[in-house]
C-alpha cells in the first residue's frame, strides 16, 4: 500500500519535529492555493515513479491531509478517484477545487465543530460530495453531546467498498490530533483517537 501525507504549512515545523527521527523533516508546505493545484498535477507522476521503483499494491493507494493538506486530499479524491482507493480529510476546506469529482472514493472526514480556521459546515460540504458519489443514504451525523469529546458516524447504504465515515469533535479547534477531555489546540500526538480511526478505515481495504 502507499499513503500520501499532506499537511498545511503551519503544521509542518511541529509535525516535522515529531517525525524527523523516523522519516525526516518536511521542508515545504502548501503555502498558496495555486501551489496545491500544481501539486495535484504532480500526484500521478509521483505515484507512477514510486510504484515502478518499489513493491506497492496499486489497489491500495491512499491520501490523507490536514487543513490545506485536507483540501488537497479532497481534490485528489475528486480528480484521481480511479487511482486513490481512499482519502482521510482532517479539518479540510474547498481550497484546491474539485476537478471531475464524479467517481466514488472511500472517504473519512474528521472535523471540529468549533474549528475557527476551516469551518465545520465547509467540511460537511466536502463530505457530502462523496456521500453522493458513493451512493450513501442521506443522513445528519450527530455532533458531540458534551465538550472535549467526539462522535463518529458510518453512513449507511453506500456502494460496496466505498464507505463514508464522519468524525465530529469538540476539542482543540483547528487540529488533526484532538484528545478527548482536553482543549489543547496543539493536538494530542500519540494520545489522539484520530490515528486509530484513520488506520482502521484504511486497513479495511
Amino acid at each position: 500500500a502507499l499513503a500520501f501525507l499532506i499537511f498545511g504549512s503551519k503544521k509542518l515545523p511541529e509535525i516535522g519535529a515529531g517525525l524527523g527521527k523516523a522519516i525526516g523533516s518536511f521542508k515545504k508546505g502548501l503555502n498558496e492555493v495555486e501551489e496545491a493545484k500544481t501539486d495535484l498535477k504532480k500526484s500521478l507522476p509521483v505515484v507512477k515513479e514510486i510504484t515502478e521503483d518499489l513493491c506497492v499494491d496499486t489497489a491500495r493507494v491512499f491520501s490523507m491531509g490536514f487543513s490545506y493538506g485536507g483540501g488537497m486530499s479532497y481534490a485528489i479524491a475528486c480528480a484521481r478517484g480511479k487511482v486513490f482507493r481512499a482519502v482521510a480529510v482532517y479539518a479540510g476546506a474547498l481550497l484546491s477545487g474539485c476537478s471531475g469529482g464524479n467517481d466514488p472514493v472511500a472517504y473519512i472526514g474528521l472535523h471540529s465543530v468549533s474549528d475557527p480556521t476551516c469551518g465545520y459546515s465547509g467540511g460537511e460540504g466536502l463530505r457530502n460530495k462523496f456521500v453522493s458519489n458513493n451512493g450513501c443514504s442521506t443522513q445528519t451525523p450527530p455532533k458531540p453531546g458534551s465538550s472535549t469529546t467526539h462522535v463518529c458516524t458510518s453512513y449507511s447504504g453506500c456502494k460496496s467498498g466505498y464507505p463514508v465515515r464522519w468524525c465530529a469533535f469538540d476539542a482543540g479547534g483547528h487540529t488533526p490530533a484532538p484528545v478527548d477531555g482536553s482543549s489543547n489546540g496543539s493536538g494530542g500526538g500519540d494520545k489522539t483517537w484520530t490515528k486509530t480511526e484513520v488506520w482502521n478505515f484504511f486497513t479495511q481495504f
